[in-house]
This record gives C-alpha cells, structure tokens and sequence, in this order.
C-alpha cells in the first residue's frame, strides 16, 4: 500500500510517532476560528459556539474582516491583528483562500491547522496539485495540517471543539475513554451519535478527510501514548502507507491500547465511492487484511459491531484467556451461545464434577453443565441463578461469564431481586468480565449502578447484542444474538 493521493514525499515531521506531534491539534491553549460567523448555525459559527458550550480551556479568536464582536467575543480582521500567538488555525474560507490564511497563521506562531475547506484532491488532478501545494507550504512553515476537506477535531476534556458537526449540539462527556479516528467526517459524526445513545463516552474525536498530512495511522500511534485513552474506533476509507498503519496499530497493542477497525470501500464499488469521497487510496482488501491481522487490529464489518467493542472495552480490558461460563434460563439460548463461542475460539469446557454434583442438589431439574440451565425453576427462587454464577467464577477457572435471562432484569417484579442475586454472586471478582443480555428498549445503567454500588464485578448490557470482547494474540471476537435466534459470524482478532 503507498501513497498516491498526495505527490509530495514524505519528511521527517511527517512521522505521527510521538504524543507532542499532535499536541497543537488535539489541546492548543490558543486557537483562531479563521472565517469565523457570528451564526453559530454556519460552519465558521459552530466550533466557537460549541468551545463556548463546553467551557474550552484555552482562548479563541474569531476572524472575520467584518465583524468587531463574534458572539461574545472580540473579533479580528485578520489572524496577524490577534494579540498574541496561537497555537492552532481553524481554516472555514473557500480553498483559493486557504494558502493565504495557513501562512497567517504560520506566521502568527501556529504549530497545526485544520481546513474544513473543500476542492482540493476529491475534486481529481486539478484539486490534487493545490492540495500538494499546500501541503508542500504547511511542510515549509513546519505546521501539521488536518484535511481538507474534513469535518475537524474535538477533545472534550479540555472542551477542544475545532469542529462543525451538528454531532456536538449534545457536549460529551468529558470524561471519556474512547477515541474516534475517522477519514469520513459524517459517518464519524453517525458513530458518535450512535455510541452517545450506548452510553459510550467518547473523549477524543478526529477526522482526516483527504489526509494530505495527518493520517488516521498518526491519529493512533498519538492515542497510543495518551494515558486518558483506553481503546480506539477507526474507520479509514483508505490507506495512504500500509507499513504505517501497521506501526501504529503495533504501537497501539504494544500500549494495551485495543483498536477497533472497519474498513469502507472493501468491494470494487465502494472503492470507487471512496475515492470519489475523500481521494481514498483504493487497497486491495486481503491485503489490508493480513496487515491489520498481524498488527493485533479488531476488524470488523458494520457499525454495530464496531458499537459493541467499543462498549465493551470502554468497561472492561480484553480477556486474559480464553475459557466461558455460560448460564441460561433457556436450555436452547445456551447451546447458540455454545456455539457462538466454540465459533470465535472460544472454549466451554465444564464444570468440576464435584461442583456439578453440589449444583444439581440444589436444582435436580436443571443442567450443570456448561451451559449451565437453571430451567424456569429460578423463577420461584432466583439462588438458582445466585449460585452457579458464583460458583463458575469461583471454581469453574473461567475467564468470563454471560448469562441470559430473557426480560427478567426488566421486569419491575422480578428484575430488583435478580439484579440482587447477581451482585451478590458477583461480589469479590470485580476483575472478571460478566455479560448479561438485556432485552431491546430497556436501560443498562441502573444495573450496571446498582451492582457496581454492592462491589459486584461490571455487567454489560448490549441492547439485543450479547458481545465478549478479546483482543489478544492468537484470539478471537465473538458477537451472540440470541433474539434472533442465530449464531453470527465471529472475527478474527490476530493470527
């Protein structure tokens, strides 16, 4: 895979290796809206409304030739009029103006630039050379630049909002965990919505656009070194540098960092979208294939599994073996689970004997297996469900546990008191990874609080998804869907 989309060769600022390449980008102090609108409906007003909403940290400085006062705030007839120096440009201007204002802002002390503007590469040959030109100038004045032709940044820690999606008219949370590095800025924005709705918190959020510099490689060899970053979603459209991306997914791994991938333009007729979109590099899609697999890379295939990692992981590590506990009220729920499992390299071994014999005491009418079905019987007396759980974490040697209780934790009867029995078997291995389903429409969060409150291990609820993330060398990801009653394919995590 090698760069065509940009004619200029590479340099040595061009690396993306360190956390100090992106500082200016992802937390400047100082940062100049550049076409800056006093509408904070119009792409020049949004990312200064949406700093204001957020309590940015830093300073903005809206230019506009004219306007004396930009929403509140002072407004300047031109980046060198700004006061002091910035460590940012946001570039809103149509593209014949863009060199002029990225030499502004060089000359004014910026480090990066993010061009929101549009006609460079997509546009074909003509757009290409302006893109190389500008490029070859950012190179020059030594500025990384972000775009063009791209949605913007955002590092809602430090209220960092250099964008103007409509994404952000609801603030995240600033205390998030998962990075979002996207080419496409609308589907990065569809992501974030999405994963809001989950109850991912996404902290930092970037798109690359034509990636005449930054790449999506660069944005993830940074995050890897972020210690405010636990795992990162990526969705590239295409690859300018194959042996770049791999280091950087490596770096990730190397910094336990699991990156989450799904890769637009994997048939001739998305490429050929893809192109057209951002100037996408095209790549042959085993090929991409076999590099993400052997940098550790979580590929998957649609959005909804890319939600369910990113879920999953933003709660718990990857597992650190490979053995499952299964515990069903339906003997039939337990055996697609089985298979599921034995599907994404997972192992369902059983119980001890000694342990089974204890259990079906207990439970003469269930199975104590693995899966273990503890039958409708746990509906007069939920410690049927209380006590294989804690058993198979206890004795069984399993890595981790998911069990399905159809609608019962929804339901206002018998809902409190399993969610009690959970937490009380859960109580003491809050290093394991426990997933229980929940049934469509219903809230995790009272669950998730309520167990967490008695010291219980993390629960995951997924909505109509049951999903185990595992990331490790030589693993594998599986994804259950017992609504509609189908195992579904599982994907390889490494080789």
């Amino acid at each position: 895979m090698t760069p065509t989309c940009s004619t200029v060769p590479a340099t040595d600022t061009d690396t993306g290796t360190g956390v100090d390449d992106l500082r200016a980008l992802l937390a400047p102090r100082s940062v100049a809206v550049v076409g800056a609108s006093a509408d904070p409906s119009r792409i020049g007003g949004r990312p200064i409304a949406y700093a204001l909403a957020a309590g940015f940290d830093g300073r903005i400085h809206p230019v506009n030739p004219n306007r004396g006062v930009i929403q509140g705030l002072p407004c300047h007839p031109s980046v060198a009029a700004i006061p002091e120096p910035i460590d940012l440009a946001v570039v809103a201007v149509p593209a014949a103006s863009v060199p002029e204002e990225v030499e502004a802002a060089a000359a004014k002390g910026a480090k990066a630039v993010v061009v929101f503007s549009a006609g460079f590469a997509e546009l074909g040959e003509a757009g290409r050379d302006r893109q190389d030109a500008l490029l070859r100038q950012c190179r020059a004045r030594g500025l990384r630049m972000l775009g063009p032709n791209c949605l913007g940044v955002f590092n809602a820690a430090i209220g960092h909002t250099a964008t103007f999606g409509s994404f952000l008219q609801r603030t995240p949370s600033r205390d998030g965990r998962i990075a979002l590095v996207s080419q496409s800025g609308a589907y990065a924005s569809y992501l974030f919505s999405m994963a809001a709705e989950r109850g991912i918190r996404i902290g930092q959020w970037v798109t690359t656009g034509n990636e005449a510099d930054i790449t999506i490689a660069d944005v993830i060899a940074h995050m890897a070194e972020d210690p405010a970053v636990a795992a990162i979603g990526c969705a590239a459209e295409g690859i300018r540098d194959g042996a770049r991306l791999l280091a950087a997914l490596e770096k990730a791994r190397a910094a336990s960092k699991p990156v989450v991938l799904i890769k637009m333009g994997r048939t001739a007729a998305g490429a050929e979208a893809a192109k057209s979109h951002t100037a996408a590099l095209a790549v042959d899609d085993a090929v991409f294939d076999a590099v993400v697999r052997q940098a550790g890379a979580l590929r998957v295939l649609n959005s909804q599994d890319m939600l369910d990692l990113l879920y999953a992981l933003q709660t718990r590590p990857p597992l650190g073996g490979r053995k499952l506990g299964i515990v069903s009220v339906s003997g039939g729920a337990g055996v697609l689970m089985a298979d599921a499992a034995a599907d994404g390299g997972l192992q369902v071994p059983p119980l001890p004997p000694e342990v089974r014999a204890r259990l079906q005491q207990g439970n003469p009418f269930g199975s104590m297996t693995n899966p273990i079905d503890v039958t409708a019987q746990a509906m007069n007396d939920l410690t049927l469900v209380r006590d294989p759980v804690r058993a198979m974490l206890a004795e069984g040697g399993y890595d981790a546990v998911v069990g399905f209780f159809m609608n019962w934790l929804a339901s206002p009867v018998t809902g409190p008191k399993l969610r009690a029995v959970l937490a009380e078997a859960l109580e003491g291995f809050g290093d394991r990874t426990v997933v229980v389903h929940q049934m469509p429409g219903h809230t995790p969060g009272h669950t998730i609080l309520e167990l967490k409150l008695k010291g219980a291990g993390t629960v995951l609820l997924t909505g109509d998804l049951w999903l185990l993330a595992e990331s490790r060398a030589g693993k594998k990801v599986p994804r259950f869907n017992t609504d509609r009653a189908q195992t579904l394919k599982s994907y390889e995590a490494t080789e």
